[in-house]
Parts: structure tokens; C-alpha cells; sequence
């Protein structure tokens, strides 16, 4: 992981973001501090390297080893709704197993923290909303309901510790339910409060190697134009939000008109070529 620790790991062409898929680690980085997985980075942690007409990249999961995430675990500052699981050295520098540095760094990474915001936003208004995450855990708990009266009959252990359960302990399955909801809910909205990143600013840093492009008019409902006064533009990839080239446009001109009014609104990276020069241009599309 030479790349991440360099000066440069942020730098789009030579940094971490040419080896890894920065998608992958985002989600992978919400799943763990929405649960505030406790073991989360840092055991049960798996990566993968996709082949290369997948593109090569690598991917961190699946997903393993959640049974002390979700209000289950009592020491580490686990129980507490606050503070994120990637900083688990500040409060426990002492264990073993610490999280790899490189959370440390994809977090030093404005454009990591600003796609980081826009995919959190997404999630929040879709399946991390939390009457969304109810629903779910009531269906779940209905689900379950025979077959939990027969386990606490066996194992007679509702509000009586067992480790590393935090306290205060429900004494009823209702009471473990709503305690599940009050936790996520607190959490969630700690998140909002205090993820970083701006989904206005998203996209790849700029290398500005030509100064005379201007792309107009932006934003725009889809249909624009790039211009350059200096050199004719070879071929112009335009890249989403989670690093997927939607469209790419080859040309011989000083002038060229793209239309992508079929795509979402958003912002969307324009990689304008010429050559082995490029530059980078950000175009909001809003209908």
C-alpha cells in the first residue's frame, strides 16, 4: 500500500485511486460506521482484486463479522452513539489489532470525503432512512416472535448481562427493539451532523494542463459544449459520481457538443484529452 502512503496518494493518476476502487471502500466505510462495528477495519476484513476487463481494481469485503456492531459490544466506546469506528486507536491504543492507515488517509482526501457525502446523502434518502431501517427491524422482529419466546424460555437471559452486552439491559424482546431503533436513530443523525465531505464539490481534483477549455453553459440541462482555443480535443470521457465513464466521444475538433440530458442530474467529470495531455472540468447537469 506504498501509494496511500506517499505524498501524492490523493494525486487521481498516480494515487491510491488508480489501484483501488474508491466506490467499494466508501460503502464498506458506511456499513462499518453506521453499526459502529467494533471489529469493524480491522478484523474479518477481506479484499479482493477484480480481473482486468473488470478493470483491475481493488475491492474491499464481503461484508463479515457484524455479531458485536449495532449497540452489541461494551468497551472500546462501542455503546456510544458518537465518535467514529475508523478512530478506534484514539479510544483503544492499547489492543492488538489496530485499523490499517490507510482509513486515515482516504479520510485526508477531499475528493474521497466529498464522494464519501454524496453516496451518504443517497443511502440516507433510500435504504439508511430510518423509518426505511424500522420497517425492516419490525418485520424481522414479527418474524421472529414464536421462535424468540422459545429461545428465552430455554436461555432465560433477557436483562441479565451477558459479554460483552452495554447496560442498561431490556428486560422484554419489545424493549431490545426499540432500544435497536433509539440507538440507530441516534446514530444516523450523528452522521448527518458530522460526515465529512461536500456532494457540491464532488469529483476528481483538477490537473488544470489547459487553461483556455471552457465548458458552457454550466450547469446545464444536459446539452453543452467544450471549447478550446489552443489545440484540437482528441477524445472526452465523462465520469459519474461513483467513477463509471457514462460516455466517451472521440474527436479531431476545437469544438465539441456532448449531450447527456438521459442521465440523472448531478455532477459529472469531463476528462478532456489531447494527446498525452488532459484536463479535468466539472459540468452540473439540472434540469
Amino acid at each position: 500500500m506504498k501509494e496511500f502512503a506517499s505524498q501524492y496518494f490523493a494525486n487521481p493518476i498516480t494515487g491510491y485511486s488508480k489501484y483501488c476502487d474508491a466506490n467499494s471502500f466508501i460503502d464498506y466505510f458506511i456499513l462499518n460506521e453506521v453499526s459502529k462495528n467494533i471489529d469493524g477495519y480491522r478484523l474479518s476484513t477481506y479484499l479482493y482484486k477484480d480481473k482486468f476487463s473488470k478493470g483491475g481494481k481493488l475491492k474491499i469485503g464481503p461484508p463479515w463479522d457484524y455479531d458485536i456492531a449495532w449497540l452489541n459490544a461494551d468497551y472500546c466506546g462501542s455503546p456510544s452513539f458518537t465518535d467514529w469506528a475508523y478512530e478506534f486507536g484514539n479510544v483503544c491504543p492499547g489492543d492488538y489489532w489496530q485499523i490499517p492507515f490507510w482509513w486515515d488517509r482516504f479520510m485526508l482526501d477531499t475528493n474521497f470525503t466529498n464522494q464519501l457525502k454524496c453516496r451518504w446523502l443517497q443511502l440516507r434518502s433510500t435504504t439508511l432512512d430510518a423509518a426505511y431501517i424500522n420497517a425492516y427491524i419490525d418485520s424481522n422482529a414479527t418474524y421472529l416472535n414464536q421462535g424468540q419466546t422459545r429461545n428465552f424460555i430455554l436461555w432465560p437471559i433477557l436483562g441479565i448481562y451477558v459479554w460483552p452486552n452495554p447496560s442498561p439491559i431490556p428486560t422484554d424482546y419489545q424493549g431490545e427493539i426499540d432500544r435497536l431503533k433509539q440507538w440507530i436513530s441516534d446514530r444516523l443523525n450523528w452522521m448527518d451532523s458530522n460526515i465529512p465531505g461536500s456532494c457540491l464539490n464532488v469529483g476528481i481534483a483538477e490537473n488544470i494542463f489547459h487553461k483556455d477549455i471552457s465548458v458552457f453553459p454550466n450547469p446545464s440541462s444536459g446539452k453543452f459544449r467544450i471549447q478550446n482555443l489552443e489545440f484540437r480535443i482528441q477524445q472526452v470521457e465523462v465520469i459519474d459520481i461513483f467513477e463509471r465513464v457514462i460516455q466517451t466521444v472521440n474527436s479531431e475538433h476545437k469544438t465539441l457538443n456532448i449531450d447527456i440530458s438521459n442521465q440523472p442530474n448531478g455532477i459529472y467529470i469531463l476528462r478532456i484529452s489531447s494527446g498525452n495531455n488532459f484536463t479535468l472540468r466539472k459540468i452540473i447537469k439540472a434540469d
